[in-house]
């Protein structure tokens, strides 16, 4: 018997893919690295420390990880009021209430992201339950979130 419906959040609920990868931009071009030409299909639905990794492995990036991801948040948070739901995910949302299915939603993002697009969004709600990548040990793909 089905109970709840997980969603994940960037790029199903929310058309967040666009800011995180103009935020990653925006600290990168501060410190004088350019991005592959492939970098954000590459890094989409990454978690940051594989995002990172990437990083180290394709470009010239020297920052320490604490730092890259403290620029790259607040430049997100920043712009999150230009965050949109995509066509579609508010009424998937509501059809699974309606049919009386709790509403979940599991992102490889870090919690500080997760809820200022739930707010941004109005999707906030108190008994909707997330799962973020400080929950768990394993990211998305991997089954720990879910």
């Amino acid at each position: 018997m089905i109970r709840a419906i997980l969603f994940d959040m960037d790029g199903t609920l929310v058309d967040s893919e666009p800011l995180h990868h103009i935020a990653m931009l925006e600290v990168l071009d501060k410190v004088g690295v350019a991005l592959p030409d492939t970098f954000a299909h590459d890094s989409t639905g990454m978690a940051m420390p594989a995002v990172y990794q990437l990083l180290r492995a394709t470009t010239s990036l020297q920052m320490a990880y604490a730092e890259l991801v403290a620029a790259k948040y607040a430049g997100f948070l920043r712009r999150a009021g230009e965050i949109a739901m995509r066509p579609g995910a508010q009424q998937a949302i509501d059809a699974a209430r309606a049919a009386g299915l709790a509403v979940a939603v599991v992102s490889n993002s870090d919690r500080m992201l997760v809820d200022a697009s739930l707010a941004v969004t109005g999707m906030a709600r108190p008994d909707m339950i997330t799962v973020t990548r400080n929950d768990v040990r394993h990211g998305k793909p991997h089954p720990e979130p879910y």
